[in-house]
């Protein structure tokens, strides 16, 4: 319930009538002007109003919390509430060609970030081998270094998983990049689904505004510090002996793929 300030014509003001029959007895009646135009007598403070608010409190902690007030729009996101279905495309047009592109960052506000997403990732032209794929991201960062960072493919169903690469820097920003081999090539990334667990509105933040194209190479090459998301969350390995092995004989595996 919304609670509303009474708001006094004469502050203070009262009116004294003497009880007949008794000396120096009044009967007290509030007359601040309050109620009349442009004077909202405010909510009446009794037990019918406390009963309305501790039963909607009593709802509101059962239904497991209520949305709290919205914050602005657009890259920032509401508190508390993931952010959905925002898309832009990077690539490259006749001023730009091959190279890796920055799609975007997020940056530590504060002393902590633990951020939770989920990237789409389409290659939107089918004649070149593009990742096409959703990006698990599940990174914490407190205490001046990275506590948890994993970048996953979760799904993927194109080619070239490391056309998609991050970096981290020790202050607690982790910015994403896409290779982009050549050009009239773009990439749609799409925040399928995100959050932050303390600093809701510190999200994903793009390189371009949400529908744009971004159209500036960052480099022709990989940088020395690229990492790239793991193709699920085990890796397995397997070989082949293709030797008889005599008694006593120990295999050793030098090389795997």
């Amino acid at each position: 319930m919304d609670f509303k300030d009474r708001v006094p014509q004469y502050p203070g003001r009262i009116k004294l009538t003497p009880v007949s029959g008794q000396t120096n007895v009044y009967d007290m009646v509030i007359q601040d002007g309050a109620g009349v135009t442009g004077y909202p007598i405010g909510t009446p403070l009794n037990k019918a109003t406390f009963d309305q608010f501790k039963a909607e409190l009593t709802e509101m902690i059962a239904n497991g919390g209520a949305q709290g007030a919205k914050g602005d729009k657009g890259e920032k996101g509401d508190p508390g509430v993931s952010s959905t279905d925002r898309a832009f495309l990077v690539g490259s047009n006749n001023s730009s060609c091959s190279g890796w592109y920055k799609l975007g960052t997020v940056t530590l506000d504060g002393n902590y970030l633990d951020y939770h997403a989920k990237i789409s990732i389409t290659g939107t032209y089918n004649s070149v081998a593009m990742p096409n794929g959703l990006l698990s991201v599940d990174i914490r960062y407190g205490d001046g270094a990275w506590e948890g960072l994993n970048v996953t493919w979760e799904q993927f169903t194109g080619s070239n998983p490391d056309y998609i690469a991050y970096t981290t820097d020790t202050s607690g920003t982790i910015t994403f990049y896409v290779y982009i081999p050549q050009r009239y090539v773009y990439c749609r990334v799409h925040i399928v689904n995100e959050s932050n667990r303390d600093v809701y509105t510190k999200l994903f933040q793009p390189a371009v505004s949400y529908g744009g194209i971004y159209t500036t190479r960052y480099t022709t090459s990989a940088l020395s510090d690229f990492r790239y998301p793991i193709m699920g969350r085990w890796k397995y390995y397997s070989w082949v002996y293709t030797s008889e092995c005599s008694s006593d004989k120990v295999v050793s595996c030098s090389k795997s793929t």
